[in-house]
């Protein structure tokens, strides 16, 4: 029974946060949409401050799973791996769980770099990997660092899906096609 309210406030402060950021929401509002009591909040949730943690926390494994990724960068052409592999991030990645993440950013809460640490490094680790194999097959020039261009990755899908939020794109593959384009013209063998 209290699991099942748990996950109910849970959701529903993920819901909250992402539509009104951390400032934005009470906990009175949560706990009413949630259909309980602010103290029964308070049992589960020490804090309005862990309670947009663990929703942040929540948001942030719903992003693409590193076993997807992995799959998709074992494509034989690179660049193919690359942009299908982006293509999937920026698709995938559920609009309540970058709002929420943006949020988090913008208002400083939720110990947002802790949390995305290991989910980024296990990110960066398998891009890295791929170009030090298209490093091998010259694809890509030796001169190229390849964690950090597999973070100049990274940061360029995700201005472009933050972007997003506040301008729809015509085409958002298009979107993710022009900023893998740059990169790869910047790495290119």
């Amino acid at each position: 029974m209290g699991s099942k309210i748990r996950t109910r406030i849970l959701t529903t402060a993920t819901q909250c946060f992402a539509e009104h950021g951390f400032h934005g929401c009470s906990t009175k509002e949560i706990a009413a949409r949630a259909d309980v009591t602010e103290g029964s909040l308070f049992r589960l949730f020490e804090s309005k401050e862990k309670l947009f943690g663990e929703a942040l926390g929540l948001a942030i494994t719903r992003l693409l799973p590193h076993s997807e990724l992995t799959k998709r960068l074992a494509h034989p052409d690179f660049n193919a791996a690359i942009l299908d592999a982006c293509t999937a991030m920026y698709l995938k990645a559920p609009r309540q769980a970058i709002r929420i993440t943006a949020y988090a950013y913008l208002e400083e809460k939720g110990n947002l770099v802790d949390r995305l640490r290991p989910h980024l490094a296990a990110r960066v680790s398998a891009i890295s990997s791929r170009i030090r194999v298209a490093i091998k097959a010259e694809q890509v020039r030796r001169s190229t660092n390849p964690k950090e261009a597999a973070r100049r990755l990274l940061r360029n899908i995700l201005v472009v899906r933050l972007q997003s939020l506040v301008i729809e794109h015509a085409s958002k593959k298009a979107a993710v096609e022009a900023a893998v384009q740059s990169w790869l013209s910047d790495i290119a063998g």
